[in-house]
């Protein structure tokens, strides 16, 4: 997993060229883009993907039904009509992985910028503390952690 050290080290330098500049946003946003990428297209990580892979295809194949169905087993409504929202695109379960990685990841830059903290060390803190764990194994759970955030 080469790609971890990447991150490790994007992270680094996205705090240390912004840590006197501010302003400079172009490592950040190299760094937002690598996450962007990262978690959305490698939703095969962690323990919950394949369980959310059956909700999304039942989903689709039974319409909004699918939705009322899976609701009664306790999964959050709203997330529910966003998966077949999603679905509707045709574009299939990675399509519907990489939107949350983009939407939780944007919630998450935006936190940052919103309470002036340094995205590159917040990143680097929080990858090595709960990112790993909460946007590549329990997709609700990171979207929820993000929201919270923002």
């Amino acid at each position: 997993m080469v790609i971890y050290p990447i991150v490790f080290i994007i992270s680094i330098l996205a705090f240390t060229f912004t840590i006197n500049n501010s302003l400079n946003k172009k490592p950040s946003l190299v760094l937002l883009i690598t996450l962007i990428l990262f978690t959305g297209l490698t939703f095969t990580n962690g323990w919950d993907w394949y369980g959310y892979k059956d909700f999304y295809e039942n989903i689709q194949s039974a319409g909004f039904s699918g939705v009322e169905d899976y609701n009664g087993y306790g999964i959050e409504y709203l997330y529910l009509v966003y998966m077949y929202l999603v679905g509707l695109t045709g574009l299939g379960f990675g399509f519907f992985v990489f939107i949350n990685a983009f939407i939780v990841n944007i919630f998450i830059y935006k936190f940052c910028i919103r309470t002036a903290i340094n995205y590159g060390l917040f990143m680097l803190l929080f990858i090595s503390v709960s990112y790993l764990r909460l946007e590549l194994s329990t997709i609700r759970q990171g979207m929820a952690v993000a929201i919270i955030l923002y």
